[in-house]
């Protein structure tokens, strides 16, 4: 099982979020852009287990997110949109994958620098969380039991 981890992001914009499926794991990655606008601090990404009942910030209503097991992904420093208000995240910030080991991922926060995930995984089973090779994304494998 993943422990909490905290990791030094490339970049202060995500630009996507994929889930693909392999032969035996789902892999979820969060892909960066180039440095954005921001307050100058390094950006980070924090990822810890996480179990219902789940909240959206900064509103406090209820959210549910498909799955047995859950991953609260949280990044600081980071932006959706540019200087000029125009957004720089693309795609849903609700996915719901067809089958496979990821059920879902919900934003539940983006205020003032802060980004939240949560991502809701089937069954028993473990994470792997790593910034790939080329500095551009955040994989996180959902392996089976």
């Amino acid at each position: 099982p993943l422990a909490k981890t905290t990791l030094q992001v490339p970049t202060n914009e995500i630009i996507r979020l994929r889930v693909t499926r392999h032969d035996g794991y789902d892999q979820g990655s969060f892909e960066f852009g180039p440095m954005g606008e921001g307050s100058g601090a390094s950006a980070t990404v924090e990822l810890a287990p996480d179990t219902p009942p789940f909240r959206l910030s900064p509103s406090d209503l209820p959210v549910t997110v498909a799955g047995d097991r859950f991953l609260r992904v949280i990044f600081r420093e980071t932006i959706l949109y540019d200087e000029s208000g125009t957004p720089v995240f693309i795609g849903t910030t609700d996915l719901k994958p067809d089958g496979g080991i990821v059920r879902e991922v919900v934003q539940v926060e983006a205020f003032e620098g802060v980004v939240q995930w949560l991502i809701g995984a089937a069954g028993e089973g473990c994470a792997r969380v790593a910034v790939d090779a080329a500095g551009s994304r955040l994989l996180i494998d959902f392996r089976a039991p």
